[in-house]
């Protein structure tokens, strides 16, 4: 059960971190069905900056590369797996001159697809975006550069939340030992609708203030430095 204020804080930890407000010209694209979570927070930010939003309902891939170049569209949000079929799409040496914002989530992004996304396009940002459902599909990001030489950190934590790596009874692990990634703050949802059980499973007193909630997201991550987080899969076969 999402909050209102999570999704608030996310859209707002978005345009400062980018400094959104300065292209209320830029024009956004809609893709994602409205009843998938990612569409709140696509719906939401260019509404709230007074940018424009394209809907855009994805039938094949070269349709949706027109749609952006003939709309000039500036501003996309997608997974990995549909920027690779755009980047396999495109002929050599080819891009899409119009887009200054490329927002990656939903998946894990690799280090080759995101090297191949900041060289094929002059984008002001390539950012790729961690989170799920029950942190409002946004909890951080990692604004990718050329000159990226390891995975992809989970990288900035948003405004007003907290991120570790934990062992099974909510101890922090040493660096470079896998953990359970957990978030504590704003991002998170108030539980899961009418399912008490799982609720309480997953959303634990936080164990630096048990007046606060921590959240069990059940990635799994190491640190590869103090603050430096490494996502290394899931515990459980969940996609």
């Amino acid at each position: 059960m999402g909050r209102h204020i999570s999704i608030l804080n996310v859209i707002q930890s978005l345009r400062l971190t980018f400094d959104l407000d300065k292209h209320p010209e830029w024009r956004y694209i809609f893709t994602a069905a409205v009843t998938h979570d990612p569409s709140i927070r696509n719906i939401f930010l260019p509404l709230t900056i007074g940018a424009s939003l394209y809907m855009y309902e994805i039938k094949y891939i070269g349709h949706l590369v027109s749609f952006l170049q003939e709309n000039q569209i500036n501003a996309l949000h997608t997974t990995p797996s549909i920027y690779r079929e755009i980047l396999g799409l495109l002929e050599p040496g080819e891009t899409i001159s119009s887009l200054k914002y490329i927002s990656v989530g939903g998946e894990k992004l690799d280090r080759e697809t995101a090297l191949a996304l900041r060289k094929r396009f002059p984008a002001e940002i390539i950012s790729n975006v961690y989170g799920s459902t029950e942190t409002c599909v946004g909890v951080s990001q990692y604004e990718i550069k050329e000159n990226l030489d390891s995975e992809i950190p989970l990288g900035q934590v948003f405004h007003n939340n907290r991120l570790g790596v934990l062992d099974e009874f909510n101890n922090p692990v040493p660096l470079h030992v896998i953990g359970e990634i957990c978030v504590e703050g704003a991002a998170l949802a108030s539980g899961y609708h009418n399912q008490p059980e799982m609720t309480q499973e997953k959303f634990k007193p936080s164990f630096l203030d048990e007046t606060k909630t921590l959240f069990r997201t059940g990635d799994l991550g190491k640190q590869t430095a103090p603050g430096i987080i490494e996502f290394m899969g899931r515990k459980d076969n969940q996609v």
